[in-house]
């Protein structure tokens, strides 16, 4: 929106804005900037870092995903909260193995009324958000962010139109098409948080 995403761009302070997002301050602060969350990172446990000696997801995935999912709760109301995790398809792999190799997680499909495990996905329920994976997910990335606070948009009367069906003589078939002209529109980056590796 041409806004800029920056700490503190529009003025505001934090109790310390080395320890942002922990700590308090004013709500213009990070009204825009979104939870960037690096799990490789080489600081120290006090100053925001892991507790692995080795930084890497196998390794820190459960506590950046604890960090990620309670900071970036930015509204207790059910509307804002974050619900839904995508990882690319290697982080999702590497975080099954690591909770199967300390726990057995069970969850049961209809639990939650448009949970993405209730609607026929594979997830795991974390804190509360279904986490799951996306094959266009960029490498070494995810995503978690608040379905709430997003709304497809359709530049068409319909959703989706459908063209056809017309007969294709060369495979002897019914073809149809299928278009959808719009946009996903996401409110405040300030509810979203990226998951990345920054350090290494």
């Amino acid at each position: 929106a041409g806004l800029n995403t920056d700490l503190g761009d529009k003025g505001g302070a934090w109790s310390n804005s080395n320890t942002w997002p922990t700590g308090t301050g004013d709500a213009h602060y990070d009204f825009w900037s979104p939870l960037i969350v690096d799990y490789t990172s080489t600081n120290t446990v006090a100053n925001g870092g892991w507790t692995p000696a080795t930084k890497t997801w196998p390794n820190t995935c459960r506590e950046v995903l604890n960090f990620a999912t309670i900071k970036g709760q930015k509204n207790k109301s059910r509307r804002g909260r974050l619900d839904l995790g995508i990882l690319n398809n290697e982080l999702y792999r590497q975080l099954q193995d690591k909770i199967e190799a300390a726990e057995r997680v069970n969850v049961m499909a209809g639990n939650r009324k448009g949970s993405a495990i209730n609607l026929g996905f594979e997830a795991v329920n974390i804190n509360g958000i279904d986490i799951t994976f996306e094959y266009g997910v960029p490498a070494s990335r995810g995503y978690i962010f608040p379905t709430q606070l997003m709304e497809l948009m359709s530049l068409q009367n319909k959703l989706f139109v459908v063209e056809g069906p017309d007969y294709d003589i060369a495979s002897r078939s019914h073809r149809y098409a299928i278009d959808f002209i719009g946009n996903l529109q996401c409110k405040s980056p300030r509810n979203f948080v990226k998951l990345l590796n920054i350090t290494a």
